[in-house]
């Protein structure tokens, strides 16, 4: 076989093999993987998606379901709102539901946010967001921000099918929590290391191991007619407290193991105004 015929035949070989590649890739036309909310004439996947059945308002940019959806919801612009209108981001139990990264002035409201790992998850310096009136369901984690700014979590809920925590805030700051309620096996509420100047309103947390949980490297954080209550015969924690900085008003501690727990490795800064235990 002279040069030229292995030439050609090393030439066809390859030829076949990428072929034969090509066709074994799987097909991804007209699939979504995320479902991406932008500021354009269409939302991007907003007004195009499932045939039509959700629509884009250009004014207010919001984005408006129509019907349930399985996939990821992410916004890649300022200013953008997702109303569900009751609807399921519905997961399979693994990954996050709602991407809020890097994002300013979203609005996230009316969801039902079911079976991911995480239900909603802001981070990566987030400010200004409204996260108001979902249900999340059978999730690991109902809410995680990490990194977010001046924000407000209003009128949610996390159900005792949430089988970790309920709304979970690592390094935020001046975000107002009000009215929420946790149901989730492990803890309700919690403000992990950095969260400063955080104001929690009038939450509550049933069921819970640790109801609301402030640990080391917060500080400034305020407590306001909370209430935390176990309904596994009084096992667990009310408040576990770690830090110093804080203020806690008229909270409500009905039968847990240990009402309130201060862990002050520094001298603290700390009023307690009428905490009542039942």
């Amino acid at each position: 076989m002279n040069k030229i015929t292995i030439s050609k035949t090393l030439g066809f070989f390859a030829v076949f093999i990428l072929a034969l590649f090509l066709y074994s890739m799987p097909s991804h036309a007209g699939t979504i993987s995320f479902f991406e909310i932008r500021d354009d004439a269409n939302g991007d996947v907003c007004a195009t998606a499932d045939s039509g059945a959700h629509s884009w308002d250009a004014d207010s940019k919001t984005c408006t379901l129509g019907q349930d959806i399985s996939l990821h919801v992410t916004f890649s612009d300022n200013g953008l709102t997702l109303d569900c209108n009751g609807n399921t981001i519905q997961g399979t139990g693994s990954n996050t539901g709602i991407i809020i990264n890097n994002d300013k002035n979203i609005v996230v409201k009316r969801c039902t946010i079911d079976d991911w790992n995480t239900g909603i998850s802001a981070s990566n310096r987030s400010s200004n967001l409204l996260i108001f009136k979902n249900e999340f369901t059978s999730n690991f984690i109902a809410l995680n921000f990490n990194g977010v700014s001046n924000s407000k979590v209003i009128d949610n809920h996390a159900d005792n099918t949430n089988t970790d925590s309920g709304f979970r805030f690592f390094a935020t700051k001046t975000t107002e929590i009000i009215n929420n309620r946790s149901e989730a096996l492990d803890t309700g509420f919690s403000l992990l290391e950095g969260s400063v100047s955080n104001r929690l309103i009038a939450n509550s947390s049933t069921g819970a191991f640790v109801g609301f949980v402030l640990t080391f490297g917060s500080a400034r954080n305020e407590f306001i007619y909370n209430t935390a209550t176990s309904h596994t015969g009084g096992v667990g924690f009310g408040f576990n407290l770690f830090e110093s900085g804080r203020e806690i008003y008229s909270n409500t501690i009905f039968p847990m193991e240990i009402s309130l727990v201060l862990e002050l490795m520094t001298i603290p800064i700390i009023t307690i105004h009428l905490c009542i235990l039942l």
